[in-house]
C-alpha cells in the first residue's frame, strides 16, 4: 500500500508506471523448457490474473496490459496510469 501511495504521489496526472511482473519462458531448447517448467512449478511465472490489477485500481491507476512475444519468452507489461484523483478520496 505505502509504495503505491508514494508512486501515485510522485507521478504527474496521466503519468505511467511500467511493470514487468514476470516472464513466461516459451523456448523449445531443452534448457529453456526446463527453466519454463521450473518457473511454473515454483510460481515464478503464474498465469495472468485480473486480481493483480486491483491494488493499482484502488489507488487511482488505470491499468492496461500489453504482451510482448519474443523468440523464447512472452512478457506481460503492465501500464498503471495515474488518474486525477484516488477513487473515494477528495
Amino acid at each position: 500500500g505505502r509504495t503505491l501511495i508514494e508512486i501515485h504521489r510522485v507521478l504527474q496526472p496521466r503519468g505511467a508506471l511500467v511493470i514487468l511482473p514476470y516472464a513466461w519462458i516459451t523456448g523449445q531448447k531443452w534448457y529453456e523448457r526446463l527453466a519454463g517448467w521450473l518457473f511454473r512449478v515454483t510460481g515464478q511465472a503464474p498465469e495472468w490474473n485480473e486480481k493483480f490489477n486491483q491494488p493499482f485500481e484502488m489507488m487511482g491507476f488505470t491499468i492496461s496490459v500489453e504482451r510482448i512475444v519474443l523468440d523464447s519468452s512472452n512478457l506481460p507489461l503492465l501500464f498503471a496510469t495515474r488518474q486525477e484523483k484516488i477513487k473515494g478520496k477528495a
